[in-house]
């Protein structure tokens, strides 16, 4: 399975059978028959398994005859109409992109640079930017048939070219585009780029709750509509029926042959046996049909002709050439085809070819969920896109995470495509193998946003040969375009005629004068290359020919190729079909569901409880309205998930809005649909407990129009939370502006201040406010007239005059009018306003934007770089006085640490240990990455550079005093080493029969399932995931761990390092021969992880400090820990980058992947320079090397090595599919011990010369598909385990614990961390002071907000918290509503705003937080401290601003001391809500659930606080719940301190006379000698929140690995 198979062919006119032979039917009676036979089939379609399905996939790709491949049978099927295939030509001229740069230090975010920008955008101003070029006027064409590989270095220019190219990227107000992209000589704007091109971004966002196969399913649904399967099914039956025509007439002719020579019988026996397999017969993986030499031609047959082996492959699937085998083995492929498009299985055919059929029916999953490898949802990225059969496509960076074999078979199956069926490809790597690059037809390659090539393959680096740079013999090619752009490239690969012509001599570019001094200078600039390219070559000088006067020209044909209409489906099916997913969703999410109608239940048994048995009379109607507030206030706000919701699915809808896979109305709709199953169960639920218990009228008539408003209040509250998560840039400004929202709706409802007390000049505000009408105001108003007007409330109140009913005298201080007309307005009013919110929502998401990084231009560049000169001049006058005895010191060493092997790339001691610095004790690192390889630019080439120009490998004498950069190499190195050394315990580690057991999920159907599990009952039934595994690790040797996908790579390193949190590990873990104890061995080991895990808000120089400070004695000094911090940057060339913020890693601002990994590499080299990761590239190669010279023990994980990195490596471990060892042991010089192990093996290919092997290996033991080498089927596992070479392995195991044992105490660490609880807390702080100021999305919109709530609450609750009457006209119950109905919802509200707000930053803290306490970096109670600390200066300017703007505003007492108190009880309350929030986190496995249980806390909190319901009414049995609630305790501080000291009168229910101060005690029954306690109280909270986290934090692990 090889090929791609978006099985119908790009663009409607591919699919014409208007050119069909003079044979065929009628195309009208043709498509009628076919639309008929679809729907047959759909209906057969819906009865089919899963396994059917796979099963007719299956025998698609394998029927057929010959070697011929499944996109070149499929081709030829298509070519039988007689009409070649239409084909789409890019071309792009001049084509120049410019976005506006932020300069210095305004492009990284913070509070102050937050405030700076508001500042100038009410003054009108513009942030300071330069122009910045990004693509600098490139030209190019891109033709079908020939496939074209992108190559340049990262932050060239690459994904942008591909964004602009397939039309997602826009001109704005910061960023401008020029030129002219034409498809088919038709303007981007004159059809639908983004249908006719399909973009494979570098982000695999997918949802993680569907399959595999379900996520291709819905891709294709979505795209393929009914007239194009209708129109690929009438050709293939076209084609069927011709091909069973010539059949026919061929079996007819071969018997008339047969009858004439008299052997009918012996040949058609013959010929029956020939069917017979062909029938049988299945495709074997051929090799590509397609060729390198294929003709330019634009879209004609001859050029798809020539693409074969031969012509004879082409002419064998014309009907006149095929013998009777070929066509019917044709025919049952056609007829196999006409099923899969009347089926719909093009899905099954697109997993099975990119290799995720054995993942088809598993889910994605995501960082929390576990699911598919990173390696296959790369696959299902690429996968999702080229199911939806666009002509064109573009795909950026798809190897990432895929091992050589596997990127080989995928591009491979694209060159097929390709070829065959005259598709457009352009395909960005990032250091393809050799192999690889060979599969493509052209390379553009760019730089600097410019393309210095664009030509064939074949002659690329006979172009640069031109220029004056060569590349060496065993240099990948990839790595050597990429590198030649760069100073130190150019010096290492150049001619000697070009090194002569700059004046350079062959010692200038010797690897340590290039390591000590690397070169600043270009010997030939990037905009030279281009204009050796584009004006010195017939390539270049062809292609702009093309571009200027023979320019594609427009013709129908050409327009027919393209699609003009926006989408695949007509709305109504994109509709049903996004409900059907969205279904299935909640489907799979129905746990969260369930606890959500648990909650409801729960809920609604403790507040019915409380207001049970409410009777009709005066003194209980307050009761009434609070369950009427409540009743809305619960629904409502338990559809603010939604909110979350929208916000995760953001990521998913833009891509595939961005792919036109459906409209934006279509998925706002679907999210009402959808949410209606469960908003009905939910309401009634709530309502038949809460109505029937608490009492409220028993009519049917009563209840069921109670249903109907809270139903219609959750669904519109529920599309308004949908609305803020769709509008917010993140989850924060999302919250805040419902949080926002919500005061507002809650201010002016009614209840918390009565309608009469509103200013009439924000009384709009009440009308308007769909609370009123809905959910709190409007819900409000309906359910109290609906209960307040029945008949057991329209009795005559005595002593009323006028007289009034008991319900108007109490609708009356509200401001609700008694007339049951306002329920159906309300009603109506709430589904109207469900239509707009829907409709806002709609128009958001066709708006929204995904995020994308703004270029920054670092201030004063030029003077900083005129300085490191200076700099480094000085250095080097000052170096060169000491050379003579540093370079005879330099070699004494390393003669006397030789080793007696040969790897390729070497460096001595002292180069070693000048890169190296780490804490006592700390020796080890185990890396591993699936991801981009990293950019090399230095002088780990240098000895392939050597090996092409012998010249330059030989090394001067020491006495040489004209080679000054040889000078200085070794006093740099010899400096550095005095600067950084520290001593440490060199550690060899041995590892005995690992084996690794896990919970089995497939229920014993899986394999590896333990059976029989002996004497160890805990294995049995559990799924045994590292099948005994043995090997070593030594000081001094740089070990490699390799496997296919699925081999444990990831999970041995888990084990080794003690990472794993679930399951059982048995064998033996031993270092220095003692047994390994986990406190000790992860402060001794480093380990840069698949995962980039970093604080996004820390700049890359202070993730580096906080790394190196804790992680390092105190005993080294602060000035080593920085020059330390400083060499590790350069080390890994994130010089440039240290003052830029790290970011999130999702395409936003900070670093970009392959910088990102750099930055986790030199976390551990900081801190224990012992090891990197995978997908290493020369400049991370050279670091981990200089650290295993040093004597540390290195492994590291590899997917993709290039022949050179490979055989950078001293030892291989080499695993299989199932956990299982295949080969353990030396590499050997460029991989002879290997090589010849494995040759050695009956079966096994021999290694072609060239070739790399680490493919070689990979394919030859099976642990990846066979590409170019076949596998031998051999059992490599089982031979290893019989081997001379595993007893010679134990041998030295054993041989190694003996020696490790004489020679070592067992490791240990004097404490427990490396630093002092106290550093640790001043580390954390500074950490966490620095991310909270550069956070400003959460704490300059939480103090925004504050100001903007505090103006509310100013505007509404103006004059009322002064309380005034006298005996004549006393104060109302209204008046003191007011003011406690102001204390209320200020505190809680804005304090349960902190409490969500500052969840989501706290959560991506906690997965930094595990990975460093796996480091123990720190101890969980500093690190808790800090996180709480850091909050407390946000919190005291929020609360001043708070307190300030509204204590005077509402006339509030005018005493000192009443002003402190509030003060101070308001800044202790929000530090207690603030806490908690972090509390629900620690105490929540995921964000989502945390924010629930807040949700539900605070709905507890405010039902028991003695504000909607009195101490004194509460039933006792709830009298408790009261106690608990700190709003209870905030609420008595606030109100008793305003109030109860006031002797002003007032008057309650039944015109009884008495005082405010009064009416507080035995209302309330708050005392004001108790208001001090009450700050007590608060705080008492926050303590105990304080502590809970630290101790979550200590004993708890969400994390599951």
């Amino acid at each position: 399975m090889e090929d791609i198979g978006a099985v119908p062919i790009p663009g409607q006119s591919i699919f014409s059978v208007e050119g069909a032979r003079a044979q065929s039917r009628d195309e009208a009676e043709l498509i009628k028959q076919a639309k008929k036979q679809l729907q047959l089939h759909k209906q057969a379609t819906q009865k089919m398994s899963r396994l059917e399905k796979g099963a007719i996939a299956d025998r698609v790709l394998h029927s057929g005859h010959g070697e011929a491949s499944f996109a070149h049978r499929l081709g030829a099927l298509l070519r039988l109409s007689g009409k070649p295939m239409n084909t789409v030509t890019v071309e792009y001229r001049n084509l120049r992109i410019e976005a506006d740069a932020l300069v210095g230090s305004a492009g990284n975010p913070s509070v102050l640079n937050s405030a700076k920008d508001a500042l100038r955008l009410v003054t009108f101003q513009r942030p300071p930017t330069v122009p910045h070029t990004i693509l600098d006027g490139v030209s190019g064409v891109l033709k079908p048939g020939r496939m074209t590989l992108l190559l340049g270095p990262p932050s060239g220019g690459k994904s942008v070219l591909l964004q602009a190219l397939s039309g997602r990227l826009r001109s704005g107000r910061n960023l401008r585009i020029s030129g002219s992209i034409k498809y088919n000589g038709m303007e981007l704007h004159e059809f639908q780029p983004r249908r006719t091109a399909g973009l494979v971004k570098q982000q695999d966002n997918h949802l993680s709750e569907l399959t595999v196969a379900e996520t291709v399913d819905f891709s294709f649904r979505c795209l393929v509509g009914p007239q194009q399967r209708t129109e690929i099914y009438s050709r293939t039956e076209a084609a069927r029926r011709l091909l069973k025509q010539q059949r026919e007439q061929c079996c007819e002719d071969a018997a008339q042959l047969a009858e004439a020579e008299g052997g009918m019988g012996m040949n058609g026996g013959h010929q029956q046996q020939e069917l017979g397999a062909a029938a049988a017969n299945g495709s074997s993986h051929p090799a590509d049909a397609g060729s390198d030499s294929y003709s330019a031609t634009n879209g004609s047959d001859s050029a798809a002709a020539s693409s074969g082996t031969g012509g004879g492959e082409q002419q064998a699937h014309s009907p006149r050439h095929l013998g009777c085998t070929e066509l019917v083995a044709d025919e049952e492929f056609a007829a196999a085809m006409s099923e899969v498009v009347g089926k719909r299985l093009a899905p099954y055919i697109t997993i099975r070819i990119m290799g995720l059929a054995h993942t088809a029916q598993t889910q994605v999953g995501s960082s929390e969920v576990r699911g598919i490898s990173g390696g296959e949802r790369k696959r299902l990225t690429t996968a999702e896109i080229l199911v939806g059969q666009q002509p064109v496509v573009f795909m950026d960076e798809i190897s990432t995470g895929l091992d050589s074999a596997t990127a080989y078979s995928v591009v491979r199956t694209f060159r097929s495509v390709v070829h065959n069926l005259q598709r457009t490809f352009l395909i960005s790597l990032l250091q393809p193998a050799p192999e690889i690059i060979d599969l493509f037809d052209d390379l553009l390659l760019l730089t600097d946003g410019r393309v210095i090539y664009h030509g064939p393959v074949k002659g690329m680096l006979a172009h640069f040969r031109s220029l004056g740079f060569v590349c060496p013999t065993r240099k990948d090619p990839g790595s050597f375009l990429q590198e030649v752009t760069t100073p130190t490239g150019q010096w290492l690969y150049a001619s000697p005629d070009l090194l002569q012509k700059h004046g350079l001599a062959e010692e200038d570019r010797a690897p340590q004068a290039l390591l000590a001094a690397p070169p600043s200078e270009l010997l030939m600039g990037v905009e030279d290359m281009q204009h050796a390219f584009w004006e010195g070559t017939g390539q270049g000088r062809g292609m702009l020919h093309q571009l200027e006067f023979q320019p594609y020209e427009r013709n129908p044909e050409g327009s027919a190729a393209v699609f003009t209409t926006p989408y695949g489906n007509s709305p109504k099916v994109l509709v049903r079909e996004v409900v059907r997913r969205q279904y299935l969703l909640n489907w799979r999410m129905r746990t969260f569901y369930i606890a959500r109608i648990v909650q409801t239940a729960i809920m609604g048994l403790i507040i019915s409880s409380m207001f049970a048995r409410i009777q009709p009379v005066p003194s209980e109607g307050r009761n009434a309205v609070a369950i009427s507030v409540l009743s809305a206030i619960f629904l409502s706000m338990n559809s603010a998930p939604q909110l979350a919701f929208a916000q995760l699915a953001k990521p998913v809808f833009l891509k595939q809005r961005d792919n036109q896979l459906f409209p934006s109305w279509a998925f706002a709709l679907t999210q009402v649909i959808t949410q209606l199953p469960q908003s009905t169960v939910e309401s009634i639920v709530w309502s038949s407990i809460v109505y029937w218990i608490v009492g409220l009228t028993p009519t049917a008539s009563c209840f069921f129009v109670y249903l109907l408003v809270v139903w219609s209040a959750s669904n519109c509250m529920a599309s308004l939370f949908r609305l803020f998560g769709f509008a917010g840039k993140t989850m924060v400004i999302a919250n805040s502006t419902a949080m926002l929202t919500l005061l507002l709706m809650i201010v002016s409802n009614g209840f918390s201040i009565v309608k009469p007390s509103i200013p009439p000049y924000i009384i709009w505000l009440y009308w308007i406010n769909p609370m009123q009408w809905e959910s709190q105001g409007g819900a409000i108003k309906a359910l109290v007239i609906n209960e307040l007007t029945s008949a057991r409330w329209q009795y005559i109140v005595p002593g009323t005059n006028p007289p009034e009913t008991a319900g108007d005298t109490i609708m009356q201080p509200f401001g609700f009018p008694p007339d049951r007309a306002y329920i159906w307005g309300a009603v109506g009013y709430l589904w109207g306003l469900l239509i707009i919110l829907t409709s806002l929502a709609a128009i958001v998401l066709r708006l929204a934007q995904a995020p994308t990084p703004q270029p920054t231009v670092p201030e004063a560049e030029g003077r900083k770089e005129v300085s490191r000169r200076l700099l480094a001049a000085l250095q080097r006058q000052l170096r060169s006085q000491v050379v003579q005895p540093l370079m005879k010191r330099a070699a004494s060493m390393r003669a006397a640490s030789s080793r007696h092997r040969a790897p390729p790339l070497t460096f001595d001691d002292a180069s070693s240990q000048a890169a190296s610095s780490v804490e006592a004790g700390s020796v080890q690192l185990a890396a591993k990455t699936k991801g981009t390889p990293l950019r090399s630019i230095s002088a780990v080439a240098a000895p392939p550079a050597a090996e092409a120009s012998p010249p330059a490998a030989e090394q001067p004498a020491a006495g040489k005093v004209e080679a000054p950069p040889r000078r200085l190499v070794t006093a740099v190195r010899e400096k550095a080493h005095e600067k950084v050394a520290v001593p440490f315990v060199p550690v060899t580690l041995v590892c005995k029969d690992l084996r690794y057991y896990v919970p089995d999920p497939s229920r014993g159907e899986a394999e590896g399932v333990v059976k029989d599990a002996g004497a160890d009952k805990e294995i049995a039934g559990k799924l045994e995931l590292l099948k005994g595994i043995s090997f070593f690790a030594c000081p001094g040797e740089l070990t490699a761990l390799m496997g296919g996908s699925g081999a444990g790579k990831t999970t041995l390193m888990d084990v080794v390092l003690g990472r794993k949190t679930v399951g059982l590990i048995r064998g033996d873990i031993l270092t220095n021969g003692y047994p390994k104890q986990q406190a000790v061995w992860a402060r001794m080991c480093g380990y840069v992880e698949q995962q980039d895990i970093h604080s996004g808000r820390s700049t890359v120089r202070e993730s580096l400090m906080f790394s190196a400070r804790l992680r390092l004695s105190e005993d080294i000094p602060l000035d080593k820990v920085v020059r330390l911090v400083d060499e590790t940057l350069e080390m890994t060339e994130l010089t440039a980058l240290q003052h830029s913020i790290v970011g999130e890693g999702q395409g936003g601002q900070g670093l970009t992947v392959e910088q990102m990994k750099r930055l986790s590499i030199a976390v551990e080299l900081v801190a224990a320079p012992s090891g990197l990761d995978a997908r290493a590239a020369a400049v991370v190669m050279r670091s981990i090397q200089n650290v295993v010279k040093s004597n540390r023990t290195v492994c590291i994980t590899i997917h993709q090595p290039s022949t050179e990195i490979f055989e950078a490596f001293d030892m291989l471990i080499l695993m299989q599919l199932g956990g299982r060892l295949t080969y353990f042991g030396p590499l050997g010089f460029e991989s002879s011990a290997l090589i010849a192990y494995l040759e050695a093996v009956p079966g096994v290919q021999a290694i072609r010369p060239g070739s790399n092997p680490a493919t070689w290996m990979l394919e030859v033991t099976g642990g990846s598909m066979s590409t170019i080498y076949e596998s031998s089927h051999a059992d490599f596992p089982t031979l290893y385990a019989a081997s001379e070479l595993r007893k010679q392995n134990e041998a030295t195991s054993e041989r190694l614990l003996d020696e490790g044992q004489a020679a070592h105490q067992p490791l240990a660490v004097p404490t427990q961390y490396a630093a002092s609880f106290g550093l640790q807390r001043r580390m954390l702080l500074r950490k966490y002071w620095m991310i909270y100021f550069r956070s400003p999305h959460y704490n300059f919109v939480r103090l925004f907000m504050a100001a903007v709530i505090a103006c509310v609450y100013a505007l509404v609750y103006h004059g009322q918290g002064h309380v005034t009457g006298t005996e004549e006209n006393p104060a109302s119950i209204g008046d003191i509503q007011n003011v406690m109905g102001l204390l209320f919802s200020s505190a809680v509200f804005v304090g349960m705003f902190n409490a969500i707000t500052v969840q989501p930053l706290v959560a991506a803290e906690r997965v930094v937080f595990y990975r460093e306490r796996a480091a123990m970096l720190y101890a969980p109670g500093p690190y808790s401290l800090a996180l709480g600390l850091a909050e407390i200066p946000y919190l005291l300017i929020q609360a001043l601003v708070m307190v300030n703007v509204v204590y005077w505003a509402v006339h509030f007492s005018h005493t000192a001391w009443k002003y402190g108190y509030f003060l101070l009880m308001f800044s202790v309350s929000l530090l207690m809500y603030t806490l908690c929030g972090q509390f629900l986190v620690h105490a929540t496995p995921n964000q989502l659930l945390a924010q629930l249980l807040a949700a539900t806390l605070n709905q507890l909190w405010t039902i028991s606080n003695g504000f909607l319901l009195p101490y004194s009414a509460i039933p006792r049995g709830w009298k408790w719940l009261n106690r608990v609630s700190p709003t209870t305790w905030i609420l008595y501080g606030l109100g008793e301190s305003q109030l109860g000291d006031s002797s002003v009168p007032m008057l309650v229910f039944g015109n009884i006379k008495t005082t405010v101060g009064q009416f507080m005690t035995f209302y309330f029954e708050y005392h004001f000698s108790f208001i001090w306690y009450c700050i007590l109280i608060v705080f008492g909270y926050a303590v105990f929140f304080r502590l809970g986290s630290s101790t979550l934090l200590r004993y708890v692990s969400w994390q599951r690995r």
